[in-house]
């Protein structure tokens, strides 16, 4: 199941397990900050977890400039993104 919604400038998507009360999967936040700038913040379990450098090098492929990129994980498997792209001159995508 996935739910997004969308306040002014932000968006949010939230993904959750069949059965499960409340548990989520995946959660993603998207905030722009300028016609050129996004911040995204993904939380995600560790099983689910994809490298953040695999990650980062498809956004670059869309033409997305990673200005700045972090990740922790918490208790209980949980991992946290924070990205902060810019779309780039040549960007197959537009933010």
């Amino acid at each position: 199941m996935s739910k997004i919604s969308r306040q002014g400038d932000v968006i949010h998507q939230e993904n959750q397990r069949n059965g499960s009360l409340g548990s989520s999967l995946a959660s993603v936040s998207a905030t722009m900050l300028s016609d050129r700038e996004i911040v995204v913040q993904i939380s995600t379990f560790k099983a689910h977890e994809s490298p953040l450098s695999e990650l980062l090098l498809s956004l670059e492929e869309y033409g997305l400039v990673v200005m700045n990129a972090s990740s922790f994980e918490s208790f209980e498997g949980r991992v946290f993104y924070n990205l902060h792209l810019q779309c780039g001159r040549n960007s197959k995508s537009k933010v």
